[in-house]
């Protein structure tokens, strides 16, 4: 059964994440539409046809149907133990958001101590709920690990304003962060994020350099010094599901290119998945795949999966 899951979450989700070596899917929750990234999501495809091939447990289908709160999927936990052979990036609960009103906080801190105790692999963490999310670390300071990579989605310029403060605050708190800009959905611009600090003064930080300043105008040294950055950028064009009736929406060349002179202006690892709803991966002829601080040194170094 564990097989069978995995290859019917990958055929409908999976396949699309060039990044990864496995996907974790340890959790069984609904999930409510919370942005314009949502619009073509395939989450309910891989619903449908998991309750169809019979192999959810009742607890499972009914949670994927919101019907009721999420609920572990115990055989996935088991599954985890078993990857001990080398090191791997795991992907964790991509078919839903792991701080979505419907998972408890008691799942979430099973979820981090599951992953706090395989330190050999690299967790990926990926919310659109950031705010519940920074409520969360913050309150649990004993389930921090490096290994375990702390993400936002960041599909349009609005939410680098809404969800970057949030990550931001988390990345204060120890964590390595990233976001997933995927699928990308208009010009990005994360140099200039009004932040609060702890006494109410508000200021301005820069999430690619680490630079903080007070007042509008860019002054380091205005403020104490940080390394406070983003560690990851991935970004991607929307992809539909084949014969489906969804239209994916055709990004812009130009925003591709102004998130890639960014981060390499910044030296920030870049990872660009697609361009189009075609898939094609390179941009202006250019695979990019920086998955340093990811992946260990080496194992990307060509872009070719091993």
């Amino acid at each position: 059964m564990n097989q069978m899951l995995n290859e019917a979450a990958d055929e409908v989700v999976g396949g699309m994440i060039a990044y990864k070596d496995e996907s974790w899917h340890c959790v069984a929750g609904g999930c409510t539409e919370c942005s314009s990234g949502c619009k073509n999501c395939w989450v309910p495809l891989y619903r449908a046809r998991m309750c169809g091939m019979g192999i959810t447990t009742e607890s499972e289908r009914l949670a994927w149907q919101g019907s009721t709160g999420a609920v572990a999927i115990e055989r996935m936990f088991d599954k985890l133990k078993t990857w001990t052979m080398k090191p791997r990036v795991i992907v964790v609960y991509f078919l839903g958001d792991l701080f979505h009103k419907c998972v408890s906080d008691a799942l979430i801190i099973r979820v981090f101590k599951a992953m706090q105790d395989m330190p050999m692999h690299t967790f990926l963490v990926l919310s659109r709920r950031t705010s519940r999310m920074e409520r969360f670390l913050l309150t649990h300071p004993e389930l921090r690990a490096s290994h375990i990579i702390i993400g936002a989605s960041i599909e349009e310029q609005r939410y680098v304003d809404e969800r970057m403060p949030n990550l931001l605050r988390i990345a204060e708190l120890g964590y390595e962060t990233w976001v997933s800009c995927e699928p990308l959905l208009g010009p990005l611009d994360f140099s200039n994020i009004p932040m609060i600090d702890v006494d109410g003064t508000q200021y301005h930080a820069d999430a690619l350099t680490g630079e903080q300043w007070y007042g509008e105008s860019r002054r380091p040294g205005m403020k104490d010094a940080t390394d406070i950055k983003l560690s990851w950028v991935v970004t991607g064009s929307e992809t539909v599901p084949k014969g489906s009736k969804m239209v994916a929406r055709r990004p812009n060349i130009a925003w591709f290119r102004q998130l890639r002179d960014a981060c390499a202006t910044s030296d920030t690892p870049f990872f660009l998945q697609h361009i189009n709803p075609e898939k094609d991966c390179r941009l202006d002829g250019v695979m990019h795949r920086d998955m340093r601080g990811i992946r260990p040194e080496g194992w990307w170094a060509t872009g070719n999966r091993k």
